[in-house]
């Protein structure tokens, strides 16, 4: 979806600046949050067959990488839909017009 993103807007190297700028800041928190200076500590406390139950602070580290991976979706998502907007020139997010914006984002 990046890449769609980055196509979008004309193969911006100001846009790619950033996708990648916010791409691997994000990494990097998840990466020193993951594997910083508790990784030393993994409390699993054994679960049923391979479902392995986790302690608290071990599972908000490991469920850091899905926030992140949230973030950088939705600022994806965010910059496809103000292109869209610039582009087509709807004034509202109408569901039912011919040309409404659920058409053009199944297209894209």
């Amino acid at each position: 979806m990046a890449m769609r993103t980055y196509a979008l807007y004309g193969c911006s190297k100001r846009l790619l600046t950033w996708i990648v700028i916010v791409m691997v800041a994000l990494v990097g928190v998840c990466c020193a949050n993951t594997f910083g200076q508790y990784s030393g500590d993994v409390d699993i406390v054994p679960g049923v067959g391979c479902n392995e139950t986790f302690s608290k602070r071990v599972a908000d580290r490991i469920g850091l990488a899905y926030v992140a991976e949230f973030i950088f979706d939705l600022f994806i998502f965010v910059l496809t839909m103000y292109r869209i907007y610039k582009t087509t020139g709807l004034q509202r997010l109408s569901l039912v017009t011919r040309r409404n914006i659920i058409d053009i984002i199944v297209h894209d």
